[in-house]
């Protein structure tokens, strides 16, 4: 591709699209569009947080969907080859367990949070330790400060042994959390929205 041909791609396409975008029709719909987000995230944040156990039900289930369809296609793509190659035999074995394990997940929807639990459980929980560890490495002086970081880390530890111990529960604090954050998020949306609206 040329000079030329790329100056003429950027005038014909890019530059129209701009001109576009920013025209008062486009700048309404783009408003539009980010007030609909705003809105999306701060409603999906109040389901998180009032129906943690339906959220975290129906995550379980789309995971599930997901895993099963992965099964089939690689199932699918199996038969399709005729070439016989060494380890096709593991495509099978890994397609029918993806399918196993995509049914259970879709029977049984908060096996696949409480994993997540305890993974994020797990995380928390060397996290913590790896700081509690290296507060206690330094020595002499231990102000204010190394105490805050300390008993953060501590709490830290703590709540990743909760989450292991409690997934179930782990798994409804986690989704509020995540519901707050949505809520956060989508107000955030709203006012950079409402503010650049009027700045343009």
């Amino acid at each position: 591709m040329s000079r030329n041909d790329i100056i003429d791609y950027i005038n014909n396409n890019i530059i129209p699209s701009i001109k576009r975008t920013f025209s008062p029709q486009g700048l309404k719909s783009l408003w539009t569009k980010s007030y609909t987000i705003g809105i999306i995230l701060i409603l999906l944040g109040l389901l998180c947080m009032f129906l943690p156990v339906f959220v975290s039900g129906s995550i379980g289930i789309l995971g599930g969907i997901i895993i099963i369809t992965w099964g089939v296609t690689s199932l699918l793509g199996f038969f399709a080859h005729e070439k016989k190659g060494f380890g096709r035999e593991f495509v099978v074995i890994k397609s029918v367990f993806l399918i196993i394990v995509g049914v259970i997940f879709i029977m049984y929807p908060m096996t696949l949070m409480s994993l997540v639990s305890v993974l994020v459980g797990g995380f928390f929980l060397v996290e913590g330790f790896v700081k509690v560890r290296g507060m206690l490495a330094i020595p002499y002086r231990r102000s204010i400060s190394w105490w805050i970081t300390f008993l953060l880390a501590a709490v830290v530890a703590a709540m990743g042994m909760f989450i292991i111990f409690f997934p179930f529960k782990g798994t409804e604090a986690i989704i509020m959390i995540l519901g707050v954050m949505l809520i956060i998020s989508g107000c955030q949306k709203i006012v950079e929205t409402w503010r650049n609206r009027h700045i343009y």
